[in-house]
């Protein structure tokens, strides 16, 4: 048994990346199940035991206990069967370094999405007084994460192949998705499941129904997004994922297109 770390800048995708291969008969993943954790000295493979981590315990996360409890149950059930057992937090990215030696087997999942679209879904929480989204959390600010998480992605993509980045617009894409299926399956060594499938098949229609009611950014907010982009960051971390710029900023594709002119000339 592996384990599985899934994370992303925050309102990337996560969650449903999560949801969907947590419904895979052989993955056991939590949602945010040791969010508080992760900076603990003793954190480490013991936290992943059928025992602990089916077992809340006081302090191991955010999310209220008959919140999770269902969740915890579920996770017992089919943990014997597992060959995959892990936990989602977008801001997981941050400790890829610090877990290498404590999670030598671990796959790792980084979701990707347009920046613009990101920086919408901060400035709607924010803007939501119902919501406990810091009201600080706009567009503006996700862009400073977005960079930072460029970054630490890129560290990780230099000496690690068990980091598989993944682009939001390709896997939950018609187009595209079912083969960006496969290839995740592939990555992290899970056989087909039925489950699985039916999973990612209603996660495909939601992404349908939800880009048809998305709205567009206003001009003023994209272009300040856009403006704060490490457009060569991202470019650099599609390129050597491969994992495509299909859904990515006009700034990005045109600087791919800069890069590939100058190839040709040089």
């Amino acid at each position: 048994m592996n384990n599985l770390f899934v994370c992303g800048v925050p309102r990337s995708g996560t969650t449903v990346l999560a949801e969907v291969l947590g419904a895979h008969s052989r993955v056991v993943l939590g949602i945010e199940r040791f969010k508080r954790c992760y900076r603990r000295p003793d954190f480490g493979p013991s936290y992943f035991s059928k025992t602990r981590f089916c077992s809340l315990v006081d302090g191991d996360c955010d999310r209220a206990k008959e919140q999770i409890e269902g969740e915890l149950a579920r996770a017992a059930q089919k943990f014997d069967d597992a060959m995959l057992v892990g936990d989602k937090y977008p801001m997981l990215y941050k400790f890829v370094e610090l877990f290498r030696d404590r999670f030598p087997n671990a796959k790792w999942l980084f979701i990707v999405r347009n920046p613009v679209e990101v920086g919408m879904s901060w400035e709607a929480r924010a803007k939501n007084p119902k919501d406990k989204w810091p009201e600080e959390n706009g567009a503006i600010r996700s862009i400073s994460e977005y960079n930072k998480s460029l970054l630490a992605v890129l560290k990780a993509l230099k000496d690690n192949n068990s980091l598989m980045v993944i682009n939001y617009h390709r896997l939950f894409h018609r187009a595209f998705g079912v083969d960006e299926a496969e290839r995740l399956l592939h990555f992290l060594g899970l056989p087909a499941c039925e489950l699985f499938t039916a999973a990612y098949t209603a996660a495909l229609k939601r992404s349908a129904l939800l880009g048809s009611r998305r709205s567009i950014a206003p001009a003023n907010i994209a272009e300040a997004i856009q403006s704060q982009l490490h457009a060569r960051r991202l470019l650099s971390v599609c390129s050597k994922s491969k994992c495509g710029l299909t859904g990515m900023p006009k700034a990005v594709l045109q600087l791919k297109q800069e890069r590939d002119k100058a190839r040709q000339h040089s």
